[in-house]
């Protein structure tokens, strides 16, 4: 079994803002296209994967279940619904899918608004 890392806020972060323009980018496809939005073999296991880290986010206390993230005063990532803890840690492979799907959500969104491919840098 993969080890599991500790996350940074900022990968925390990326993995939630993903999601939000994952969901942004598939009702976009739905508009402008009339159909729901393909996915690739290609992307699908990364999404999966990305699914997976996102799940392990989710707050675990009992009656919130948020997956609002947001960072406390030290710096930590917390729910934004009731404050509580997730398991925030991710594998290497997960957060290489995160980064996948984020660069592939941002050039499909690109080319169904006909505007020039753009790619992702990330440190």
């Amino acid at each position: 079994m993969p080890k599991l890392l500790k996350s940074k806020p900022d990968d925390v972060t990326l993995a939630h803002a993903v999601e939000t323009k994952f969901l942004e980018l598939c009702g976009a496809y739905l508009r402008i296209k009339g159909s729901e939005l393909p996915i690739p073999p290609v992307i699908d296991k990364a999404i999966l994967l990305w699914r997976r880290m996102r799940v392990r986010h989710t707050c675990k206390r009992k009656k919130c279940g948020s997956r609002e993230i947001g960072i406390n005063k030290d710096g930590k990532p917390r729910c934004m619904a009731c404050g509580g803890k997730g398991d925030y840690r991710h594998t290497e492979d997960e957060l290489k899918a995160v980064k996948d799907v984020a660069s592939w959500t941002v050039q499909v969104n690109a080319s169904i608004r006909n505007q020039p491919p753009v790619s992702l840098e990330f440190q």
